[in-house]
Formats: C-alpha cells, structure tokens, sequence
C-alpha cells in the first residue's frame, strides 16, 4: 500500500488504457543510459501485473550488468545463456518468485558479444514461444545508447518503453534513444519518468 505500489499500478493502468485497441503480450523495457531505474521498473511492473491475475514473465536481457536475480533473491544460475546455449532445458531456467502468477530468467554477464546470443535464431523462436505461454513478457535489456542490444530485440517485442530518471537523465540523452529507434523503424509506446 506504498506510494511506490500505487505510482505502479497507475502505470499498468496507462499501459492498458494506451493499449487497449491491441493486445500486447511482449513489452522491452530500456533506458537511455544506465543508472535509470530500467530494471526497478520492469520488476515492478512485472509483480504488479501479476498481482492483477495475469500469467507472467519477466526476462533479464541484460547480459552486460544483469541485476533481477537481486531483485527477487535467485541465485543467476542457471540464466538465459545456458539454455540459449543447451545447457539447461527451458524448465531449468523459467524460476518461480514469491508473487503468484511471476516467472523470473536470470542472466550472468557475457563479456564475448552478447548481442550475438541475443539476434540468435534459438533467442527469437524462444521468445514466440514465451508470448504463447504467459500473458505478458516483459524483457529488461541495457540501456540502448550503450550497446544495440535493445534494439535488436525491440523488433520482435510489441511495444517499448524508455525510462527515464528525474534529475539525472538528459533530454539530449532521451532524444537520441528515440531517434535510435525511430532510425529502425521502431515505435516507443511510452517514457516513464521514474523517481519524480
């Protein structure tokens, strides 16, 4: 009953008022640059629309500085690179967190172009497959000034949101993270300003 709580369920809210003329099954969440509050964000939203009842998964992409295991207290193996790359079935990876409805895959950092792993074939067919088996996918991916990561994966998602943070993150910063999207043809469904 936090303030917080209520800032994340007016958001779920906007989304689904914003989306409501589609059904949106996969969400990226991404930042401008680091230190915005992407993955706080994402491990909110993803609670919060469980708590509403729906069947939900919450994907850590972030294969440069991955933090959800810390949100959710898991330990980050075995993560989305072992069963990208055959180490682990996909029941080893898909964790149950204490929020009924929430299922959590970790990531471990991957120095050796992580970008390669996540344009994979197996990245893709396993992220048509998770649309098929929950309600909603939400993917935390790094900050897209950074790295590409983000925007590979934006193509195959439904929608994106920025994150933005209040008195730290630049316009400039913001503006160039769309004009990143917008130069690949991808649409940004919203930019949340986050710890206003």
């Amino acid at each position: 009953y936090s303030v917080a709580t209520e800032s994340y369920q007016r958001l779920q809210i906007y989304l689904d008022y914003a989306f409501q003329d589609r059904k949106i099954q996969s969400l990226l969440v991404t930042s401008s640059g680091p230190g915005e509050g992407k993955s706080a964000t994402a491990s909110n939203l993803a609670i919060t629309y469980a708590n509403s009842g729906k069947k939900v998964l919450l994907v850590d992409c972030d294969l440069r500085k991955p933090s959800i295991n810390k949100y959710f207290n898991l330990h980050p193996v075995p993560s989305l690179s072992h069963y990208l790359f055959g180490k682990n079935s996909l029941e080893d990876v898909l964790r149950d967190t204490h929020v009924d409805g929430l299922k959590v895959i970790t990531a471990i950092e991957f120095r050796q172009n992580p970008a390669l792993i996540l344009t994979s074939e197996k990245m893709y067919s396993f992220m048509s497959e998770m649309s098929k088996r929950f309600d909603l996918v939400i993917y935390d991916t790094p900050p897209v000034n950074a790295v590409t990561d983000a925007i590979h994966l934006a193509k195959k998602v439904d929608d994106v949101i920025l994150i933005a943070r209040a008195e730290k993150t630049n316009i400039d910063e913001i503006n160039r993270a769309a004009n990143l999207f917008r130069e690949f043809h991808i649409s940004i469904g919203g930019v949340v300003l986050n710890d206003f």
